[in-house]
């Protein structure tokens, strides 16, 4: 496993430079160009709900009008379960993570990420009611896809 982890961090190292998006999956996972391979991301510290679940499709459609086709920075930290990349994505100098939260799109994900500045924000926007936290009741992704 180390080995794989030291190959994984030479092909693709801490942060990478102009890789464009081509596709936005949902809200939180994309496939970016890198060195000419498409590579699946997942955004590290976020949940945002699922397709299916209200506020899905906008997190879905705010992340492909902020993020398709434009060139962002990675910064690459290990691989999930699904062989999918985990970052914190930077277009231009927006940590575009955190303004998924901001943005009322996105969950902080605690139980993958101890990021107390992903925790604040979700408390700044569900204070303030933007986004998803609009509506009270609402249940977590995570929640969400263990029903099914």
């Amino acid at each position: 496993m180390k080995f794989k982890l030291l190959i994984f961090s030479i092909i693709f190292p801490l942060i990478t430079y102009s890789q464009k998006v081509v596709r936005v999956i949902d809200g939180d996972t994309y496939d970016i160009m890198i060195n000419s391979n498409i590579v699946r991301v997942r955004m590290y510290g976020i949940d945002c709900p699922e397709k299916k679940q209200d506020y899905g499709l906008n997190a879905k459609s705010f992340a492909e009008s902020m993020l398709l086709n434009k060139d962002v920075k990675l910064d690459i930290s290990s691989k999930d379960l699904y062989g999918r990349s985990i970052c914190k994505l930077y277009l231009g100098d927006i940590y575009f993570n955190k303004l998924m939260i901001d943005s009322g799109y996105a969950w902080h994900y605690a139980k993958y990420s101890k990021d107390k500045y992903l925790a604040a924000s979700m408390n700044i926007a569900r204070l303030n009611k933007i986004g998803l936290w609009s509506k009270s009741g609402y249940i977590e992704p995570e929640k969400f896809r263990n029903k099914k």
